[in-house]
């Protein structure tokens, strides 16, 4: 169900812009470190078919600067799509 997934902007983003196939009931968003350690981890939605806004939680601007691992997964009903992933930046 997920096809894109990109932070907006690119370094520090404050939200994700995701492009689902179909309707999500949830979305699992996960944020790993460059060591793939979870850093943060948070669930939203619903959310629609194509592009969808997903305000980052403000836990995000207390992380050291440096490379992240975003992994996101769409749920609907007892259907769960295959994570995406994609990298963003934090420097302040």
């Amino acid at each position: 169900m997920v096809q894109g997934i990109f932070g907006v902007p690119d370094p520090n983003p404050y939200q994700l812009a995701v492009d689902l196939a179909g309707p999500a009931d949830a979305l699992e968003v996960r944020i790993y470190t460059k060591s793939l350690v979870l850093a943060l981890g948070f669930r939203t939605g619903p959310l629609g078919i194509g592009w969808n806004p997903v305000a980052l939680p403000s836990a995000l601007g207390r992380l050291p600067n440096g490379l992240y691992y975003v992994q996101v997964r769409a749920d609907r009903g007892q259907a769960v799509s295959q994570s995406r992933f994609t990298r963003i930046m934090v420097l302040r």
